[in-house]
């Protein structure tokens, strides 16, 4: 959790993807909080998290950073901002 403390920190699309790799349902809910909010920050996405979400809901929101991360390199393959 400390790392994704960090990596809010620094708002590079490497830092990004490596957070979204790193998101993992078997995280204690604790730790995925402070990935979620990572990302959140850095990337200005919520894809529905708030503080306080159930362990399915931690997943759920997971989930779609996933998702739109595969969308958004894809994006930026095409030279789409």
């Amino acid at each position: 959790w400390r790392a994704a403390q960090a990596a809010a920190e620094l708002p590079l699309p490497s830092v990004r993807n490596a957070l979204v790799a790193s998101l993992n349902d078997k995280d204690p809910p604790w730790v995925l909080t402070e990935k979620l909010k990572a990302l959140v920050r850095i990337t200005g996405e919520e894809h529905g998290f708030r503080a306080k979400l159930s362990p399915a809901g931690l997943a759920r929101c997971a989930q779609r950073f996933k998702t739109w991360l595969s969308r958004r390199i894809a994006a930026e393959a095409r030279g789409e901002r």
